[in-house]
């Protein structure tokens, strides 16, 4: 009988010592889930700030057009076809090493109307 107590006594110890086991790990879990809480909440932040930069961009992209520059260190052959976006030139004669250039006629003009657009192709 005393045999049987002694042993149910060290299953007793031992169920106890890994209920403590199991708590720490489960502590230390919360922790872990708690700190990636934290970095996901931060990187969705991060990522709302991105796509909303992201949409001030496309915004002032839409009102800001720019002007396209293509540097062409090969040869333009005549008969080339150039599409840019708001005007077109055909080359008329070929050349070699050339800047295309898409620009308002006009600098007081920021229409995109398409009588107010020019390419202008020069060599490098």
């Amino acid at each position: 009988m005393e045999a049987e107590l002694q042993r149910f006594t060290k299953s007793g110890e031992e169920i106890n010592s890994a209920i403590v086991e199991c708590r720490q790990i489960i502590k230390d879990m919360n922790e872990k889930i708690l700190e990636t809480e934290q970095i996901i909440q931060q990187s969705r932040k991060e990522t709302l700030e991105l796509m909303e930069d992201a949409r001030h961009l496309m915004e002032w992209m839409d009102n800001n057009p720019g002007f396209a520059i293509v540097k062409v260190e090969g040869k333009l052959m005549a008969g080339t076809r150039i599409c840019g976006r708001y005007c077109e030139e055909t080359i008329k004669h070929s050349i070699s090493g050339a800047v295309v250039k898409e620009d308002t006629a006009t600098r007081s003009s920021r229409d995109n109307d398409a009588g107010a657009w020019r390419m202008y192709i020069s060599r490098i």
